[in-house]
C-alpha cells in the first residue's frame, strides 16, 4: 500500500509537471481571445485551459514560472525516495512557502537585468518580478538589489532543497578531493614518488622485525598482557532528586533511587524524602531552643516616661505657634519611634498638619517625622517621632511573645514591632509572597536572616525546605549546610535561573500529586497521611538576577507567584534598588505583602508600597510593612539578628 501510494503521488506530480511545462512551451499570446482581434484558433499543446494557464504564470512571475514545472518533478522524484526535496526536516507548508517566495525572488532577480512594460506583458519578470525589482532598485540601487536577492535566493533554496544539497555536496567535496589528489600526484617527480615508496616500504620492514621476536617468544598457555581481558569500567551514574535539566541535588550523599511502580511525579517527591530520610532521623532531630539566642537588656521605664511628657509639650507648643490647636490625646512608644496621635480643633485642616512635617522635625530635634493623616477608624492624626534613645528589638523577645509562640503555622515569622511595642508576626502561607526593598544598611539582609531563624526554630527539615540564591555570596553565607537546604547556596545568576526553572517543574509536579489524591491544597495532602515539604525560595538580591537574564527570570517567577500558593512553594524577593525595571509590574501584581525599609526617593517608595513614606524612614530596621488585607501601613522596627546567633 505505501508503494502504491507513493507510485500515485510521483504520478500525479509528473502530470502536473509535464502539462505545465508543455502549457509554458506552447505559449502565444495570440491564443488569448482579449489579446488578438479576430480570434484565431489555438495553437497551445494544452488546449484553451493551457493557454490561460501560460498566460496567469507569465503575466505574474515572466520566465520563473519555468520553475513550476520543474517544482513538481522534482516533488515527483521526492515522492518515489530518490532524493529528499523537503529540505531541513520542515513540514511542507513551510515547503511550500518557501516554494513560492522562491519564485517571487527569481521573477524580481530576473527584472533587475530586463526592463519590462505593460506593452510586453511583462513576459520576463511577469508584474511581480517587475515591481519587486523596481522598488528594490529605488531603495538598495543595482548592486544592493542583487545582493540581496541573491541572499535571499539562496536562503530560500536551502528551505526548498536543503536535503538534496546536504546529500550531494560531500559527495562534491569528495571527488574535488580525489582529482586535487590526483593532480599532486601527477604533477610530483617520478624520483620523489619513488623514495617516499621507498621510505615507507622499509618502515613496514623494521616493524615486523620488532615486533617479530615478541611474537614468537608466547608460548602455548602463557599469559600475555595485551591479550588478556580486562574488566570494563562502569560509568559512574549519579541521580538527581527531583531531576531537572540543570539538576538541582541536595547536599546529601547521593542516594540509590528506588524503583517504583507510581506516576513520575510521585517518584519525584519520594525520592525526595528519601534523601531527607539519610540526612537525618525525624524522630531524633529536636528543634532548637530560643536560649541560644542574646537576651534583650531591661529597659529603664522611668527615663522614657519622662521623655514622653517632655515630647508632648514640645509637640503641642510648636503646633499652636504654627496656628494650629490639636491636642495630644494618645501616645504610642515603640522602641524606635513614638506616635503621638493628636485630636485637631474644630476647623483645623489637616493639610495644614501635613504641610509642617518639617517644622515639625525641625521643633522635635529629629531627623524626619512620619505624619499619618488620619488614622483609619480613629479619627485622629499620627505624627510619628523617632525616639532620641533607640533600643534594639532583638528576635529573641518577639519569638517568645504569645503571638508567635502560640502559632501552629511552620511558616510563621517574627518581623519585629510596631510603633506601640506590640510584635509584629505574620504566616507566609497567608501572604503567599514577600517582596523586601531598601537601601544599603538600612536593615534588609537582617530582616531576610531574621525570617530564615524564625522558620528553622518553628519546622524541621522534613517540613519546610529552602532554596537560598545569593548573588552577593556573602549575606547568606551563615546558613551554609543546614539539613533544610534543597541544594548548596546559589551564587551564580545561571544557577539561579535553573533553581527558579525546577521550582516551576516541581510545582506542577506537586499539583499532580494533589490531584491524584483529590486534594486542593498542600495543607489537606499532609493530613492524608502524605508527606510533602513547604519549599521556601529566598532571593537575596533580585537586581542581578534581573540584569543577566530580565524576561526568562521574571516568567518564572509569574509562574510561581501565580500558582505555588497552593502547593506549599513561597517566594522571598529582596533588592536595594527597587526600581521600575526591578520591581515590574508583573512582580508587584503577584507580591500584595511587601516590606520596605528606607529607600533614598519618593518614587522608590511608591513603587514598593504604592503610597509614600519609606523615603522619610531612619534606617537600621525601621520599616513600614505592607500586610495583605490591613487597613494601613504598619510601621515597626525590625528584628536584630547578631552574627553570632546565627
Amino acid at each position: 500500500m505505501k508503494n502504491l501510494s507513493s507510485f500515485l503521488k510521483c504520478t500525479t506530480f509528473f502530470f502536473i509537471a509535464l502539462i505545465v511545462l508543455l502549457s509554458l512551451f506552447s505559449y502565444t499570446p495570440r491564443d488569448i481571445a482579449f489579446l488578438s482581434y479576430p480570434p484565431h484558433a489555438t495553437h497551445n499543446f494544452i488546449g484553451i485551459v493551457g493557454a490561460y494557464l501560460a498566460f496567469g504564470l507569465f503575466f505574474l512571475f515572466g520566465y520563473a514560472s519555468y520553475f513550476f514545472p520543474f517544482y513538481f518533478f522534482c516533488l515527483g522524484f521526492d515522492a518515489l525516495g530518490f532524493w529528499r526535496f523537503f529540505g531541513l526536516g520542515r513540514s511542507r507548508l513551510v515547503n511550500i512557502v518557501s516554494f513560492c517566495f522562491f519564485t517571487t525572488f527569481l521573477a524580481a532577480f530576473i527584472g533587475l537585468f530586463y526592463e519590462d512594460s505593460g506593452s510586453t506583458l511583462f513576459k520576463y519578470s511577469g508584474v511581480t518580478g517587475w515591481y519587486l525589482a523596481g522598488f528594490a532598485k529605488k531603495y538598495l540601487g543595482v548592486q544592493g538589489s542583487f545582493i540581496t536577492l541573491s541572499l535571499l535566493l539562496s536562503v530560500n533554496a536551502l528551505l526548498l532543497f536543503g536535503y538534496f544539497f546536504a546529500d550531494i555536496i560531500p559527495v562534491i567535496i569528495k571527488a574535488f578531493g580525489f582529482l586535487g589528489a590526483f593532480f599532486s600526484r601527477i604533477r610530483a617527480p617520478r624520483e620523489v614518488v619513488l623514495e617516499s615508496r621507498t621510505v615507507r616500504i622499509k618502515a613496514d620492514s623494521e616493524d615486523k622485525k620488532k615486533k617479530g621476536p615478541k611474537l614468537a617468544a608466547i608460548k602455548e598457555g602463557e599469559k600475555t598482557d595485551f591479550l588478556e581481558k580486562k574488566p570494563a569500567v562502569k560509568p559512574e551514574i549519579k541521580f538527581y532528586s527531583p531531576t531537572s535539566a540543570v539538576p538541582i541535588k541536595p547536599p546529601a550523599p547521593a542516594v540509590s533511587p528506588k524503583v517504583l511502580d507510581e506516576a513520575a511525579a510521585k517518584k519525584k517527591m519520594e525520592a525526595l524524602e528519601g534523601t531527607l530520610e539519610k540526612k537525618f532521623d525525624p524522630k531524633m532531630y529536636k528543634l532548637p531552643t530560643y536560649d541560644i539566642l542574646k537576651v534583650p537588656p531591661a529597659l529603664d521605664y522611668r527615663e522614657v516616661k519622662e521623655d514622653i511628657e517632655a515630647s508632648i509639650r514640645n509637640l503641642e507648643e510648636t503646633l499652636s505657634d504654627f496656628g494650629v490647636e490639636a491636642k495630644v490625646v494618645s501616645v504610642q512608644k515603640g522602641p524606635v519611634v513614638t506616635m503621638y496621635e493628636l485630636e485637631p480643633s474644630a476647623g483645623v485642616r489637616i493639610q495644614n498638619i501635613s504641610a509642617l512635617a518639617d517644622d515639625i522635625a525641625l521643633a522635635m530635634k529629629s531627623s524626619s517625622v512620619r505624619v499619618v493623616a488620619p488614622i483609619p477608624g480613629r479619627g485622629t492624626v499620627g505624627i510619628e517621632v523617632p525616639n532620641e534613645k533607640k533600643h534594639l528589638v532583638y528576635l529573641r523577645e518577639v519569638l517568645e511573645e504569645k503571638a508567635f509562640s502560640a502559632s501552629t503555622s511552620k511558616l510563621t515569622i517574627a518581623i519585629g514591632k510596631d510603633v506601640s511595642g506590640s510584635p509584629v508576626v505574620a504566616d507566609l502561607k497567608d501572604m503567599p509572597h514577600l517582596l523586601i526593598a531598601g537601601t544599603t544598611g538600612s536593615g534588609k539582609t537582617v530582616c531576610v536572616n531574621s525570617l530564615i531563624a524564625s522558620i528553622l526554630l518553628k519546622a524541621k527539615p522534613d517540613e519546610v525546605k529552602f532554596i537560598l540564591i545569593d548573588p552577593k555570596m556573602v549575606e547568606l553565607a551563615h546558613f551554609t549546610g543546614i539539613p533544610h537546604l534543597i541544594h548548596p547556596l546559589i551564587f551564580e545568576a545561571k544557577k539561579a535561573f535553573a533553581a527558579l526553572n525546577w521550582a516551576v517543574e516541581e510545582m506542577e509536579q506537586r499539583y499532580q500529586l494533589l490531584a491524584g489524591e483529590g486534594t486542593r491544597n498542600i495543607d489537606a495532602y499532609n493530613k492524608n497521611g502524605n508527606k510533602m515539604p513547604y519549599i521556601i525560595i529566598i532571593v537575596d538580591e533580585l537586581a542581578d538576577l534581573m540584569v543577566v537574564a530580565k524576561d526568562n527570570i521574571e516568567t518564572a517567577i509569574q509562574r510561581l507567584a501565580q500558582l505555588s500558593r497552593a502547593v506549599g512553594i513561597h517566594l522571598v524577593l529582596a533588592t536595594q534598588r527597587p526600581s521600575v525595571d526591578v520591581i515590574t509590574g508583573v512582580i508587584k501584581a503577584n507580591f500584595p505583602a511587601r516590606i520596605s525599609f528606607k529607600v533614598s526617593a519618593k518614587v522608590d517608595s511608591r513603587t514598593v508600597l504604592d503610597s509614600m513614606g519609606a523615603d522619610k524612614l531612619i534606617g537600621k530596621g525601621d520599616l513600614l510593612f505592607l500586610k495583605p488585607g490591613a487597613p494601613k501601613l504598619i510601621r515597626a522596627q525590625g528584628c536584630f539578628l547578631d552574627d553570632e546567633d546565627i
